[in-house]
């Protein structure tokens, strides 16, 4: 299995006989593979998460798979989900969890991995906030994460917004926490790549964390140190 960190919360992530990318706001067609099955996974409608481009790439192995905030004519290719809900697509199970923003968080089950892409699942933790709103979100945060099953987790994409300030690594933090994971994968920074070692210095060189170096980083199995 490759991952491909592709921009903001862009990923790719390739299998031999599939490629997944979520949240894709980039030009991939160079790196779409038109022998393997390929599927396009969007969080939410925000154009920090989704850009119409993604139609572009259509094929007759070409999957869709919405969270139903997106706004685009149905096809047969097409799926729109909703938070809190299972969907079988083939051989790939996909459950869907509720942000604490826009749309849906994913957890998908393919190839013998389990995969989740956060979206805008995130510990919203403003500094100009109110303590009263500053509690609500983090309590929003835990219930909507403890929800997730506790089964293991292979890959999980988690925000690491440094627009956050001091509490841009919360979210990050309760998932480690709480979760059995393999590996955790900062995403939603778009260029400020310097915050996954900031991370990952912040909780104490946890090696379940692999860093981000730049755009279309390809992330292997052992961390990636800058």
């Amino acid at each position: 299995m490759k991952i491909i960190h592709l921009y903001h919360s862009g990923i790719l992530i390739e299998t031999e006989d599939n490629q997944l990318f979520f949240d894709v706001i980039s030009d991939v067609k160079d790196i779409i593979d038109r022998s393997k099955n390929v599927f396009f996974f969007v969080t939410h409608a925000n154009g920090d998460h989704y850009i119409p481009e993604i139609f572009l790439y259509q094929s007759n192995r070409t999957n869709y798979i919405l969270s139903d905030d997106v706004n685009c004519e149905p096809a047969q290719n097409i799926m729109f989900v909703k938070p809190n809900k299972i969907y079988q697509l083939g051989e790939m199970e996909i459950l869907t969890y509720a942000s604490t923003d826009e749309g849906v968080a994913f957890l998908v089950k393919t190839d013998g991995k389990v995969i989740f892409h956060a979206g805008d699942l995130n510990w919203w933790h403003w500094e100009n906030s109110t303590e009263e709103n500053q509690k609500e979100e983090e309590l929003n945060y835990k219930k909507n994460v403890d929800a997730i099953e506790d089964n293991y987790i292979d890959y999980a994409f988690v925000p690491v917004d440094d627009r956050l300030g001091e509490a841009y690594y919360y979210a990050a933090k309760y998932f480690l926490d709480t979760k059995k994971i393999g590996s955790l994968i900062p995403i939603h920074f778009r260029e400020n790549f310097h915050i996954c070692n900031q991370l990952y210095n912040q909780l104490g060189e946890d090696k379940r964390i692999l860093l981000v170096k730049c755009k279309n980083d390809v992330l292997n199995n052992s961390v990636i140190k800058i």
